[in-house]
């Protein structure tokens, strides 16, 4: 397992459902765990 994940895994079993955790990565496989993605284009949500 890589550092990275272990920081993941770490961070969001920790979290358990009762904290917010804002993520922002440009790795996709970062982000396959979020509720919710949010977008961004030079500044702009894309929907």
């Amino acid at each position: 397992m890589t550092t990275e994940a272990r920081l993941w895994d770490g961070l969001l079993d920790s979290a358990d459902g009762g904290l917010t955790v804002l993520a922002v990565s440009h790795r996709p496989r970062v982000l396959d765990r979020a509720d919710q993605v949010i977008r961004l284009d030079a500044g702009h949500r894309l929907r």
